[in-house]
């Protein structure tokens, strides 16, 4: 959840601040991490009816190319992140606003997008083939089971999400123990982890995040972004000469 702080007050309670942001990155950073952030062209906020575009905060936007230029990948996380069937007008699902707000996002940071995630990882099957038509060659945190190739797309499952309740009435974002995550891990050929990092909004939590970092990184697994994943993948298959459509990645 990567948009603009500045202009939606609403949130900030929640622990969508810079602060908490910062935080949470310096330890990935520590152990020497990249990940790949969903960040949102827009957010919507519920209150005012209104969308807020990410290029209006621009302590955002220069965080955002300070952590691209350590490595992270920036994704597509929706349109404006608004799944509230009362109060959203459809735009999760539109393929022009997929499609644009991918451009903006590229035009504001330099880059090629090509990972995409779905506000709240909730797919709908016209959504879905817009994200493709939009020209993105990873689609993450899908209803599938197991990554596999549509075509030369790679579409890849849930990542594993320690939250495991999320209190927004009372701000009581519960995760399960660290235990479970390196249990999780360790069970996993390709293993997929979801973190927002608003809900690490204590010491424990990110004495939890520093314990699995120290665990995986001592495994010495290959750590990588989606977009380094659909290379290393892409590589591998053309040095096997073999297709993609249709295979299984991971079993």
């Amino acid at each position: 959840d990567w948009w603009n702080f500045e202009d939606v007050d609403p949130l900030k309670p929640f622990g969508y601040n810079m602060e908490t942001y910062r935080t949470f990155t310096d330890l990935l950073d520590k152990y020497g991490v990249v990940a790949t952030l969903g960040v949102t062209p827009y957010i919507f906020d519920e209150t005012r009816g209104e969308s807020f575009a990410l290029i209006e905060d621009p302590t955002m936007v220069n965080y955002l190319k300070e952590l691209q230029g350590k490595g992270y990948e920036l994704g597509v996380h929706g349109y404006n992140h608004c799944r509230n069937s009362f109060y959203c007008p459809k735009y999760e699902e539109i393929w022009y606003n997929i499609y644009n707000g991918k451009m903006e996002l590229e035009e504001i940071f330099d880059a090629k997008f090509s990972s995409y995630f779905p506000p709240g990882n909730k797919w709908t099957t016209e959504q879905y083939q817009n994200v493709k038509d939009a020209g993105f060659t990873l689609i993450g945190n899908t209803h599938v089971p197991k990554a596999y190739f549509d075509d030369k797309i790679i579409i890849t499952p849930w990542g594993y999400d320690p939250i495991y309740y999320y209190g927004w009435r009372d701000k009581d974002f519960r995760h399960t123990s660290v235990d479970e995550w390196i249990e999780a891990y360790e069970k996993s050929n390709l293993f997929i982890i979801q973190l927002h990092p608003n809900t690490f909004d204590g010491p424990e939590k990110l004495a939890d995040l520093e314990i699995f970092l120290q665990h995986i990184t001592e495994d010495n697994p290959k750590i990588m972004t989606y977009k380094e994943f659909y290379d290393y993948v892409m590589d591998k298959k053309a040095k096997e000469g073999k297709g993609v459509s249709g295979k299984i990645i991971s079993n």
